[in-house]
């Protein structure tokens, strides 16, 4: 498989991050916000440690199943020791490139990405993709953070640029999903509808 530059950046920092746990709860709310319920199959796009992959797994019950995709093999290492750990056995993860998900149409009742797709490189394109694999009536469900984070984010790649041996990494969008208000326009112009902002 041909390497997304972002491959190196994420998996040097994963380990680190997954210890700090700063992202567990606003994964978990995002779950909460999506409605997922009981039977539900789920894609969490860009899953990362599994923090959001895991609380839907134990939402949708041993009749629903959910799976998490990431360009970060040592992320989905970390991801499939948790559930191994959870004794969670109605979810899997796979090494996939978010922006381009291997999955039949109209599969998924729920897609989930929580907190990543302000990196993407193409997030209409993203997005009309999730869309595709969504069953009729299907709902997506995003979260961001604010410019604050992003600064440091944006830093961060900078950080660890200057240290990596493999392709030089991107700089996320800037500015595309700081709001509520702007994470709706997205998703209109990807053909979402009745679309709902919490904070």
């Amino acid at each position: 498989m041909a390497r997304n530059p972002d491959w190196f950046l994420f998996n040097k920092i994963f380990e680190s991050y997954d210890r700090l746990q700063f992202q567990k709860e606003p994964c978990e709310r995002l779950i909460v916000h999506a409605g997922i319920g009981e039977g539900d199959r789920v894609l969490d796009v860009a899953c990362g440690t599994g923090w959001a992959t895991l609380a839907a797994a134990r939402v949708v019950g041993q009749t629903g199943g959910v799976i998490g995709i990431d360009i970060a093999d040592k992320a989905l290492e970390i991801a499939r020791g948790k559930a191994l750990k959870a004794s969670l056995k109605n979810i899997s993860f796979e090494e996939q490139d978010g922006h381009h998900p291997k999955f039949e149409d109209s599969v998924f009742d729920v897609v989930t990405c929580a907190s990543a797709l302000f990196g993407f490189e193409d997030i209409p394109g993203a997005l009309r993709e999730w869309r595709r694999v969504l069953r009729p009536g299907g709902r997506v469900a995003i979260s961001s953070f604010g410019p604050e984070f992003r600064r440091g984010s944006i830093m961060l790649r900078k950080t660890i640029a200057k240290y990596q041996t493999g392709a030089s990494s991107r700089a996320p969008n800037e500015g595309y999903l700081d709001t509520g208000e702007q994470c709706a326009n997205q998703l209109a112009e990807a053909g979402f509808g009745n679309i709902r902002t919490a904070s």
